[in-house]
């Protein structure tokens, strides 16, 4: 998989990721795609949350929190990945209420949603195992906190696993003394948390060499911590290995700008808008939204495809936010440009010559798309429209030389066309109506 430069939103922007120190510590093993998908599920664990949500993951987010590049097998392999989460189960050892210590095994992720074809969508929906409430939510006891940034660019799950191991003993670093803190692993525990199977890396220079060196060429490399290793002998074998932990000051990551300053430098109404598509998209997509199309137009597309959303018309909320966000409204009307001696409409302040803008806009939008609906659902409906077009008032505007779909292109005709649709479905038009209403309203 080739990969791309972090964009600069993520590299800027902390996510912080929380899990107790029993879980960093309990026994599974994952492919890369399967850590991706379960990391990215637990950024969007919130702090306040008191029960697992279904979780929205889309690949569009994936390949920009990991900075990869699609070649256009990144869903599937998304879609795999969160599928043998299923499958995966983990083993975390806890001490009962009389002291005694016992191991359970739980499964990580109890269901997954996605679409058969993907050009229908590419979400993909996932929801914890609720065993892993104690671990995930509400922490209390013993837990890790840290910067999701550090392992974006880690391409080996054994140094994703280390790099949070070495993590948990990050506070007992004393600067004023050696400058790092210590944790042991005899070489046989270290191999059952990080999931190695019996059999695997059998020779301690085979492990050493492709587990433990490649995470301490990576931790240096691309982390906040690093480490160097001292290794015990018995009898002339390497039984265990010593981890001294550093802090890795050039790698330390920079802490974010306030909340304030990010919005503002991206727009004045960027809050405004993420707050509504929050659930569907991240951060990141809406800054570039802000960043190569005006804000109308974004308010706009956003609001209609919320409204689609709401009646149930939508199956894949990030590809058509993305699809309604970049098609272009017709231009705002500006104040100047309507006649100071108009008698018949005026306009108290610039809001309300905005708002009948975007709203004349929006219900454009919102007409369309109902008549292609009923298009598309009503075998009849088509022959009915051009036969009431052939020999009503508007035939001899009708050419029957040209299609049904070219007719409907005609603005004259077309909309002609789709006034009939309206007077045929009326009911189907509620919503359109009711913002043509509206409209009149602030023309008044």
């Amino acid at each position: 998989m080739r990969k791309t430069k972090l964009s600069e939103n993520v590299a800027n922007q902390i996510k912080l990721i929380r899990k107790s120190n029993k879980l960093v510590e309990a026994r599974y093993k994952f492919d890369i795609w399967e850590m991706r998908v379960f990391v990215k599920m637990l950024t969007l664990i919130r702090p306040e949350d008191q029960d697992f949500a279904q979780y929205r993951i889309n690949s569009t987010e994936i390949i920009h929190d990991f900075g990869l590049y699609d070649n256009g097998s990144i869903y599937k392999s998304i879609k795999e990945g969160a599928e043998k989460l299923l499958t995966k189960q983990v083993e975390i050892e806890r001490i009962d209420e009389e002291g005694r210590k016992k191991r359970i095994k739980a499964n990580l992720i109890s269901s997954t949603e996605s679409f058969v074809d993907e050009n229908e969508g590419t979400d993909i929906i996932l929801k914890f195992d609720p065993e892993l409430r104690r671990h995930l939510l509400d922490l209390k006891e013993k837990y890790l906190t840290y910067d999701v940034r550090n392992i974006l660019k880690l391409t080996s799950v054994y140094s994703i696993r280390i790099y949070e191991l070495l993590k948990q003993y990050e506070g007992m670093i004393d600067e004023s003394k050696q400058g790092y803190a210590k944790r042991k692993f005899s070489i046989d525990e270290l191999k059952k948390v990080l999931g190695i199977e019996e059999g695997e890396y059998q020779l301690y220079g085979h492990f050493k060499n492709k587990i433990i060196l490649k995470a301490q060429k990576d931790l240096e490399s691309e982390t906040d911590i690093r480490f160097e290793i001292e290794e015990e002998k018995s009898s002339r074998k390497i039984v265990s290995i010593i981890f001294l932990i550093y802090r890795n000051n050039k790698n330390s990551k920079k802490e974010p700008k306030s909340k304030k300053q990010i919005t503002e430098s991206v727009h004045p109404k960027f809050n405004k808008i993420y707050t509504k598509v929050k659930d569907f998209v991240s951060v990141e997509i809406v800054e570039s939204w802000f960043k190569e199309i005006p804000y109308e137009q974004i308010e706009v597309g956003v609001g209609y495809a919320l409204s689609q959303h709401k009646r149930g018309k939508v199956n894949d909320m990030v590809k058509y936010l993305q699809k309604m966000v970049r098609t272009e409204i017709s231009p705002t009307i500006e104040r100047k440009s309507i006649p100071t001696t108009a008698p018949i409409i005026r306009f108290e302040n610039e809001e309300a010559v905005e708002e009948i803008a975007k709203l004349k806009s929006a219900s454009d939008l919102v007409f369309n798309e109902i008549c292609n609906d009923l298009l598309a659902t009503n075998k009849t409906l088509k022959n009915q429209i051009m036969i009431n077009m052939q020999n009503g008032l508007f035939a001899k505007f009708y050419n029957q030389s040209l299609s049904f779909e070219q007719n409907l292109k005609d603005p004259m005709v077309g909309g002609a066309m789709k006034g009939l649709i309206h007077q045929a479905f009326p009911e189907a038009f509620t919503e359109y109506d009711n913002m043509i209403k509206r409209l009149k309203q602030l023309e008044k």
